[in-house]
């Protein structure tokens, strides 16, 4: 599990929009982090998956499709800072790009940490988000892991073996 970019190259190919994936860039125009997750199990197949970090998630989004943060500077009254497991999406080692917070960015090296610690729950949370997923469906707000699983795999652009 690392934190990274992921390349402007995927979100040319998925716009934002057609896909329910969130920005890839901030308010202020920073580019978002992601964690990696390598091996998720979906459909039957181990893919990796990207789950991004959201400073202002409502509290109306159901507890078992985000896992809570501590709260950034930029988090407001009422809301959450989390990995949202419903915006997660697959990805290939291609879209991958190294992750530079700023420098001397305690909050971020407090958080990698936190991640550290709880990867095993993190993990978990995220198979039992897609295994609801593929047993259930979707919400319509969620990113569209099945559409963007068929146009990557066409390409042979995703089944990849784990790191």
């Amino acid at each position: 599990m690392r934190i990274l970019k992921i390349s402007k190259s995927y979100f040319d190919k998925f716009p934002y929009e057609k896909y329910e994936l969130l920005p890839n860039k901030d308010e202020a125009g920073r580019q978002r982090p992601y964690v990696l997750l390598l091996s998720l199990k979906y459909k039957g197949v181990n893919r990796p998956f990207a789950i991004p970090f959201r400073s202002n998630l409502s509290e109306k989004v159901p507890p078992n499709e985000y896992f809570s943060l501590p709260p950034r500077p930029t988090t407001r009254k009422f809301r959450k800072h989390a990995l949202q497991f419903s915006k997660m999406f697959p990805v290939n080692k291609k879209y991958y790009e190294k992750y530079n917070p700023r420098d001397n960015d305690w909050w971020f090296d407090a958080i990698r940490n936190l991640i550290e610690r709880k990867k095993h729950e993190i993990v978990d949370m995220a198979q039992a988000y897609l295994d609801k997923c593929e047993n259930e469906g979707y919400s319509e707000l969620a990113s569209k892991i099945d559409d963007i699983i068929e146009i990557l795999d066409k390409k042979d652009d995703i089944i990849c073996p784990t790191e």
